[in-house]
């Protein structure tokens, strides 16, 4: 960070990091540009404040919606609280620009009593891992004072937090198949056709319905487009196990030149497929975190007390995932009693890095699984968390292929 502070006399204070430039733009009460850190994308800060004597929470409030309207396809991935003074939040979403970029805005709001300050901060998903800490920072020191008009005595009454669950569900446009059809597919990526034999098989006929093979076992252009992704060894990046007790399925990811295949049962939230049977589709690998995320589930979700780092017998998490009758173990306390009695989906995220397994519950919960010497703990994650792990697997996994 730098020494000199950027002012607007009344309203804020912040920090002007080391290496970054302002920028004047119309609307906007201060603008500060990284250096270019990973491709040709700046990222950067703004600061906006708009007239308002609404509480924080209906500032959060209005930041999501404008983040869905302003952006379409925008995923909301989380809201938080910021601590100080006055108390802040945070939301995190993403959104598709043009045809295979990607960008991430983490933004906080803080309400004054007479105004709403935003702080936005944009980047690409590559940037996250060098820019992001020097955003927290500097939304961690940035001084939001009180207009004149406002009363710093008398702090505007909060609201409950808004609740944005069920407010969005991923889109996948796609053949789908019976995951064994994805397999004799697999069989053409060498020849360019699957064997006339195979044809008159139940996946066979699911793959000429699909438009992915020709009536003569031909690959169509959209199957060479498939197939294209198995060319190398090394192609597969990523695999997610996904199970509730009643159903399991998996995500797997290939990526060849820029553009990654996927293949996973109805992303959360959607109408199931038939059994066994996934829909396939490709993305860029700038929008793969982005589609692993909205796949699972991830939103913003209201707050929840956890018992911190619980510890079970070795076997406790399974039984209660294979059977959500499974009683909780003894001396539970009242929130784990609750939790246990919600639904709850396990996702294993497999790459050449290693595993990210992790626990979802139907009420916007998440936890960690973490083996310890006398058995495994639950630990809580906030959403933000989740898609911090989760976006550091996925990006890893793009930097080194199995192999």
């Amino acid at each position: 960070m730098t020494d000199e502070p950027m002012t607007r006399a009344g309203l804020f204070s912040l920090t002007i990091p080391e290496g970054w430039s302002t920028e004047e733009f119309e609307g906007a009460d201060a603008v500060l540009v990284a250096p270019v850190v990973e491709g040709d994308f700046r990222a950067n800060v703004v600061l906006t404040s708009v007239e308002s004597a609404a509480p924080v929470e209906e500032a959060l409030r209005v930041a999501v919606e404008a983040a869905w309207r302003q952006h379409p396809g925008a995923q909301v991935v989380a809201t938080d609280v910021w601590p100080g003074d006055p108390e802040g939040r945070r939301l995190i979403f993403t959104y598709p620009v043009g045809e295979a970029d990607q960008l991430e805005v983490e933004k906080w709001v803080w309400a004054t009593g007479a105004r709403h300050v935003h702080l936005s901060a944009t980047w690409t998903p590559p940037q996250r891992a060098v820019v992001d800490p020097i955003v927290k920072r500097l939304a961690a020191t940035v001084a939001i004072v009180h207009d004149s008009e406002g009363d710093a005595s008398a702090p505007t009454p909060s609201r409950p937090e808004p609740d944005f669950r069920g407010r969005q569900h991923m889109k996948v446009d796609g053949p789908k198949i019976p995951r064994s059809a994805l397999e004799l597919l697999a069989t053409a990526t060498r020849s360019g056709r699957v064997a006339m034999s195979a044809l008159r098989s139940a996946d066979g006929a699911a793959l000429v319905e699909a438009g992915l093979i020709g009536r003569f076992g031909g690959l169509t252009t959209q199957g060479q487009d498939v197939c294209a992704h198995w060319a190398r060894p090394t192609a597969a990046v990523l695999g997610i196990d996904r199970s509730d007790g009643e159903a399991a399925g998996s995500l797997s990811a290939w990526f060849a030149a820029g553009s990654v295949l996927l293949a996973a049962p109805h992303p959360v939230g959607t109408e199931p497929l038939a059994d066994g049977h996934v829909v396939v589709w490709t993305t860029s690998a700038s929008r793969l975190v982005a589609a692993v995320t909205a796949w699972m589930g991830l939103a913003p979700a209201p707050a929840y007390a956890d018992e911190d780092d619980i510890v079970f017998t070795t076997g406790t998490v399974e039984r209660r995932l294979g059977n959500a009758a499974t009683p909780p173990p003894p001396g539970s306390g009242a929130h784990l009693v609750g939790a246990w009695e919600r639904g709850w989906t396990a996702y294993d995220i497999r790459t050449s890095q290693g595993l990210l397994p992790l626990i979802a519950l139907d009420d916007g919960r998440w936890w960690r699984r973490r083996s310890v010497p006398d058995g495994e703990q639950l630990v809580p994650m906030p959403a933000a968390a989740v898609f911090e792990a989760v976006h550091a697997v996925v990006l890893d996994a793009l930097l080194s292929p199995a192999g």
